[in-house]
């Protein structure tokens, strides 16, 4: 039995039969998180009482600290609009999982290119050449490369760096992308995250400017509304103020 920490609840392994005093047994125990406390004990029945369970040892536990290992993969990058003609690609914090990530490793993948243009497919191969240029500086922080997988070629790297946040450069806005991003840490790379909606950085500028247009559209209505509310108050005003003069005056003359 086996539980995490100090946890009220115990979980089973799979049941062993017909053990024989003086033999060493093995139990696996799979799905435990890296770098974590876990009590085991013993739960045994004997041949003379079956009905009542020994338990061992009784009130404490057997401790064991699991590994580290890799980091977990990376959340799901998200892309947005943050100003003009600015954007920005992030992504929530891998689990560390016992040791540090050093560097995080976004990739994206171009989806369509406007009709006629070439130009992102330039900057597409650009980014291959920067990706095996890297490559060659990420061998030095591990002891293994980064895995290279042949269904991957189409994926080029455009981040390198320790926060989980990139702004873009070097994209064309009127192309549509999608990202992906793993982390490292001194066991290795961890899995990548899940790709990325399919996006279109101009239609992100738009998004990201219609609230502000609205809000200005807003303003200046409320500063119209206000103005013209003012011009009317002075002329109510103005003219009570008048129809008082000439009250005055009447009754002045009528003393005369």
């Amino acid at each position: 039995m086996y539980r995490l920490g100090w946890s009220s609840e115990w979980n089973s392994t799979a049941l062993t039969k017909g053990t024989v005093g003086g033999q060493t047994y093995n139990v696996t125990v799979d799905g435990l998180k890296p770098k974590t406390m876990y009590g085991f004990r013993i739960k045994a029945w004997y041949a003379g009482d079956p009905s009542e369970p020994f338990y061992w040892p009784l009130e404490q536990q057997l401790e064991v600290e699991t590994l580290a290992d890799k980091p977990g993969p990376p959340g799901l990058p998200i892309v947005r609009g943050i100003g003009k003609s600015i954007y920005e690609v992030s992504w929530a914090k891998s689990e560390e999982n016992g040791a540090i990530v050093d560097s995080y490793s976004l990739e994206c993948r171009l989806k369509s290119i406007p009709f006629n243009d070439t130009e992102p497919i330039k900057k597409a191969h650009e980014m291959e050449r920067r990706k095996r240029d890297t490559a060659e500086v990420a061998q030095k922080f591990v002891s293994e490369p980064p895995p290279q997988r042949k269904e991957n070629l189409n994926w080029f790297l455009v981040y390198n760096g320790t926060e989980n946040r990139w702004e873009v450069t070097g994209l064309d806005s009127r192309s549509r992308y999608e990202f992906r991003v793993r982390s490292k840490n001194v066991y290795g790379w961890s899995d990548f995250s899940r790709e990325s909606s399919v996006v279109s950085l101009g239609e992100l500028l738009i998004l990201a400017s219609e609230p502000q247009n609205i809000g200005t559209v807003f303003g200046i209505i409320a500063l119209g509304v206000l103005t013209l509310a003012a011009f009317g108050l002075l002329f109510i005003y103005g003219k009570l103020g008048r129809r008082r003069i000439i009250m005055h005056l009447c009754a002045e003359l009528k003393c005369i």
